[in-house]
């Protein structure tokens, strides 16, 4: 639940085979949806620079992705990053997926609460 009041920001939905069902909240009334399938997105090129199209022409200028690491990274390594933040916890999970990596310089660090949060700008 965001602790936020005013209009929720639109919703980017990145369904590469188009199988996310309709039933799901993220397509409640709380916020315009921006569904993005195959038809409009062509995965094999350059899909982070083609997904910053579609939304410039929606006049959308400002993103906060918050994708898997495979859709992070492919902003990463198409260059299409500002910042980042990254919370650095003190669990060791061991297994899993590994966080994408990117280089950028490293602007601030402050505790919140258990975690470390470091913020990073794109040199």
């Amino acid at each position: 639940v965001r602790d936020w009041k005013g209009q929720n920001p639109t919703r980017i939905i990145i369904d590469k085979q188009n199988t996310l069902e309709k039933i799901f909240a993220v397509y409640n009334n709380d916020a315009d949806t921006i569904h993005l399938t195959s038809k409009e997105i062509d995965f094999s090129s350059a899909p982070a620079q083609q997904i910053c199209d579609v939304l410039y022409k929606n006049t959308i200028t400002s993103l906060i992705v918050e994708g898997g690491a495979k859709t992070l990274q492919q902003f990463i390594n198409e260059g299409l990053w500002d910042e980042a933040r990254v919370f650095v916890g003190n669990m060791n999970f061991k297994n899993g997926i590994k966080a994408p990596l990117f280089y950028g310089k490293l602007i601030s660090e402050e505790f919140l609460k258990n975690d470390l949060l470091k913020r990073y700008v794109h040199d």
